[in-house]
């Protein structure tokens, strides 16, 4: 039964106006879509990727804030890795992350192996389109709750992506070696 030992999420520009838990402070689709999605999969933990704060458990209360991953005033790479050295997460080999490309790059550093199944597959409505897949895949295999790491990355290039051609559709695989096509 494979288990993600992390799954990382991006933050999202639409906030509350108030201090609120890291989960429900972001308010965007985009967000909505990959904390849902996260939730729905099997993991020990899971992380929302903040541009300001970095590596922030679902139920640490943050003020509203501006700042982009990939924007001047980001949190640094070594801020982020010595959280992640703080938390326990750097030795985590099932990493799923469920960000668009620049939020990507971020967490590449520090997991080079993670599973990106969003990056390179267009642009936002597509990349939700592939969470609702995700979702849906989980959600039609009854008893099961993760989705199986190896057979996606083979269709959709993980995080060996570059200069490989992906499927259109990932291929999921849930707590069985019988592939069930995400589209279907």
């Amino acid at each position: 039964m494979n288990v993600y030992d992390l799954i990382i999420i991006p933050c999202g520009s639409k906030k509350l106006a108030e201090r609120s838990p890291a989960i429900s402070l972001y308010q965007g689709a985009f967000f909505r879509a990959c904390a849902k999605t996260a939730d729905t999969l099997t993991a020990i933990d899971r992380r929302i990727l903040s541009g300001k704060h970095g590596l922030l458990e679902y139920h640490v209360w943050v003020d509203p804030y501006e700042q982009r991953i990939d924007k001047p005033g980001a949190i640094t790479h070594e801020e982020l890795w010595q959280q992640a050295y703080d938390q326990g997460l750097l030795e985590r080999r099932m990493v799923l992350a469920l960000c668009p490309s620049a939020y990507a790059k971020v967490v590449r550093q520090l997991w080079p192996k993670a599973f990106f199944p969003l990056v390179g597959m267009g642009g936002i409505g597509r990349q939700m389109q592939i969470l609702k897949e995700m979702r849906d895949a989980v959600e039609r295999r009854a008893g099961s709750t993760q989705l199986s790491l190896g057979d996606m990355e083979e269709d959709h290039g993980g995080s060996h992506d570059r200069g490989r051609r992906r499927s259109p559709r990932p291929r999921v695989v849930c707590n069985s070696d019988r592939p069930l096509d995400a589209g279907a």
